[in-house]
């Protein structure tokens, strides 16, 4: 083996030197053909040139030794790096920057790139764009994707460029998923309690425009947003059947103008996500998303995350009792209107299949104890497998009673709950300790596989 290794890499050596010497012949020769004004020969030769040199690179390069799909992934990791913060890179069309940099590198990269369809399917769009041609630019890098599925992100001012919706129509029928006006990567954690100024987001579907394989849609600025009517949004809905997955953060809509017939059933939603976990204080209502539960009807809906302050107690319970969906998760603050909660009993009631529960709970209310109190009977939400509750309160939690109820989910239930993590904030029941037999409980339970998390988010009191 090894003695056939030597002979394969000498007669690449003898290869590469013969083609270096060509090399050096071919450039005297254009260089003589320059000096005659032989155009002709001289463009000749030129292309001989590259030819040589680009079979000279496949020796001397390693990355031509590996087989195309194994060189693609290695542009693919590139491509899809971490940062720092462990915050994945998106592509962009920008000509310092993978893919399109992998274009200058070489003959051999540049085949790579263009024969690698996978590298062109994501694109995020910086705007304002600075570059007449920007556009231009990016309808050509999405085009190498052929006939792939697309993401797109367009990151910027709130004031889109007509080009970006163009783009976006343009390529409609390949979108899989949609972003418009991401925030930054690093969220901030609070907001003004000003209302800004609203600032117009306008993403209007061409007439007859479908979005046939759009799977994911997120609508999530980056300050307050003006979106149009409801039913503009309804019209995305309606053009993209094959819609998984809709987040949409911080909007307001102009609710004078909607002329709804009636809630819109879609049939493939299986995760919504309404308003954002960190806008949830009473002092910012005005900044929160008017509810799209109100005009959607969602039978396959999963994953449900609301976070809207304005939402009434009884626009959830009707959202629920129409959709009937298999809903698995749901993640919501408890507004503050809901004061106190109707019954939350008969709210959970409506999602049997429940699998998580994550609540946040706001003021002097006892729903840490309400809900404690519900979950001690192992035949409600029999299938739970995991509660988070986020506690900004002012009364005593009665730990033992959270005990018996971990202890009954953990052993006395066919379907055993697997966490619980109840989490205060920084300004509510600090200096309360665990009582020593409690504590002593729900230590026991943890050793026997149970993960828990009592305290502040800084520390677990276990």
């Amino acid at each position: 083996m090894t003695a056939t290794l030597s002979h394969t890499t000498m007669s690449r050596a003898l290869a590469a030197a013969e083609l270096r010497q060509h090399i050096e012949e071919l450039t005297a020769a254009i260089a003589e053909a320059e000096r005659t004004s032989r155009t002709t020969r001289m463009l000749d030769l030129t292309f001989q040139l590259n030819e040589a040199q680009r079979k000279l690179n496949s020796f001397v390069d390693p990355m031509a030794q590996l087989p195309l799909e194994i060189q693609s992934h290695i542009f693919l990791y590139v491509l899809h790096s971490k940062d720092e913060l462990g915050h994945v890179s998106i592509p962009r069309a920008n000509s310092r920057l993978p893919p399109i940099s992998f274009l200058s590198v070489s003959c051999l990269w540049r085949d790579i790139a263009l024969s690698s369809p996978n590298l062109w399917r994501e694109l995020e769009l910086e705007l304002p764009s600075k570059d007449s041609n920007y556009f231009d630019l990016c309808g050509l890098f999405l085009s190498r994707a052929r006939n792939l599925s697309l993401s797109l992100t367009l990151r910027g001012p709130l004031d889109l460029e007509p080009g970006a919706l163009d783009l976006v129509v343009q390529h409609s029928h390949q979108l899989e998923n949609l972003t418009l006006n991401q925030e930054a990567k690093r969220r901030e954690l609070t907001l003004a309690l000003e209302r800004p100024r609203p600032r117009s987001l306008t993403f209007r579907l061409e007439r007859g425009t479908q979005l046939p394989c759009l799977k994911t849609l997120v609508l999530q600025p980056s300050a307050a947003t003006e979106f149009g009517t409801v039913e503009e949004l309804l019209d995305v809905f309606r053009a993209a059947p094959a819609l998984s997955t809709f987040t949409l953060d911080n909007t307001w809509f102009d609710l004078l103008s909607a002329s709804v017939s009636g809630p819109f059933t879609h049939a493939s939603v299986h995760t919504l996500s309404l308003g954002s976990p960190l806008y949830h204080d009473e002092e910012l209502r005005t900044l929160t998303t008017p509810t799209m539960v109100l005009y959607l009807t969602l039978p396959a809906l999963k994953n449900l995350s609301v976070h809207i302050l304005n939402l009434t107690y009884y626009d959830v319970v009707a959202f629920l009792s129409r959709s009937s969906p298999p809903l698995e998760s749901l993640h919501m603050s408890i507004p503050v209107v809901w004061r106190p909660i109707p019954d939350l009993a008969d709210f959970l009631r409506h999602v049997p299949t429940l699998k998580t529960l994550h609540l946040c709970t706001r003021r002097t209310y006892r729903d840490v104890d309400c809900c404690v109190e519900l979950l001690r009977s192992s035949d409600f939400l029999p299938n739970l497998r995991a509660i988070e509750l986020d506690a900004d309160i002012q009364v005593p939690v009665d730990y033992e009673r959270v005990a018996r109820m971990l202890t009954l989910r953990g052993t006395g239930s066919s379907v055993r709950l697997e966490s619980f993590e109840l989490r205060f904030l920084a300004s509510s029941n600090l200096g309360l300790p665990l009582p020593a037999h409690v504590k002593s409980t729900l230590q026991q339970l943890v050793q026997d596989g149970m993960k828990i998390y009592i305290g502040p988010p800084q520390e677990n009191m276990l």
